[in-house]
């Protein structure tokens, strides 16, 4: 199955994006954010904040089914 392959495989990403991130640069940060997320929400107007994120499919039910809500809920990664 296609799909539960790409989860397991986002599942196995999201586990070692602390560690991922740190290692990387600000070339391979953006990299890793094209690969998880479909589109950032920001708003301009009020000190440019995140206000929305949304995932990829794959990443989708791995991001709500963690401690990754967090990051759904406009927190930032540090």
């Amino acid at each position: 199955m296609p799909e539960a392959d790409a989860v397991a495989e986002a599942g196995r990403l999201i586990q070692r994006l602390p560690e991922l991130w740190a290692m990387a640069d600000l070339t391979e940060r953006r990299r890793l954010l094209l690969t998880i997320l479909d589109a950032v929400y920001v708003d301009v107007r009020d000190g440019k904040a995140v206000v929305s994120i949304r995932p990829k499919a794959a990443f989708e039910a791995v991001l709500t089914n963690t401690a990754a809500p967090l990051l759904l809920q406009g927190r930032a990664i540090a």
